[in-house]
């Protein structure tokens, strides 16, 4: 499904006039689209992240979210480099990545360290509580990704302002959910069980965030002869700083 925009007046201007506070190339430009799609087609990917890209659709995530060469990105990371590969060659030897990985995630997060190790430009900091967050530097971009849930709870609303403070003025914050068909989440369906059943519209927007754009899309391509119902579908939201 294409991407529904929602764009407020300041929103729209910013898409307009690029952002001053944010050193990237505009959403949309032929320049940005050629570098994502260089990292997507890296050498430098291994084989078995290739064979993923079908289904995960690296490309229309990365182009959705925002992501450009040059950019400072805070990734909510825990055990699966795919995006964390992917981050670091989009942003090129310029920009930088910052995976955060949770508190009790340290000692699956091998394979994050395993990139960090490949790449100057990731450095991998381990999170004892999102709430007090506070970044080596000023952060363009923050991919929280399928990851999000590792934010909920009862201090989500502490984490969420923690992120947005973390942020340029006109920053960007990535979040996506898995939901069951019709946006809300099935119990019943072990690719989405224990997800939580909510958009998290206001949870984001109640931090400070402008929801500049959704999408929603199948997590796998579904076979034409397959009942739908039984694949999940992620919806991607898009805010603003």
């Amino acid at each position: 499904m294409a991407a529904r925009c929602i764009l407020p007046l300041a929103a729209a201007a910013l898409l307009a006039g690029g952002c001053s506070t944010m050193e990237q190339k505009p959403l949309g430009t032929f320049e940005r689209s050629e570098e994502l799609m260089a990292a997507v087609i890296s050498p430098a990917r291994p084989a078995g992240e290739l064979a993923q890209d079908d289904g995960r659709q690296p490309f229309d995530r990365l182009d959705f979210a925002g992501v450009a060469r040059g950019q400072t990105i805070a990734q909510i990371a825990t055990y699966d480099p795919y995006f964390t590969r992917l981050l670091a060659l989009a942003v090129g030897p310029e920009g930088k990545v910052y995976a955060l990985v949770p508190q009790g995630l340290s000692d699956v997060a091998g394979p994050i360290r395993d990139v960090a190790a490949q790449f100057d430009t990731v450095e991998v900091l381990d999170m004892a509580d999102f709430a007090n967050l506070q970044m080596p530097e000023p952060i363009d971009l923050v991919w929280a990704g399928l990851e999000y849930h590792q934010l909920n709870g009862e201090h989500v609303d502490a984490h969420n302002r923690a992120i947005h403070a973390a942020l340029k003025p006109g920053g960007i914050y990535f979040v996506e959910q898995a939901t069951g068909r019709g946006g809300a989440a099935q119990g019943a369906n072990p690719a989405t069980e224990g997800m939580r059943a909510y958009l998290p519209r206001e949870d984001v927007r109640a931090a400070g965030f402008t929801l500049e754009a959704e999408r929603e899309r199948f997590a796998y391509p579904v076979p034409a002869d397959a009942d739908p119902d039984r694949f999940p579908e992620i919806v991607s939201l898009r805010f603003r700083k």
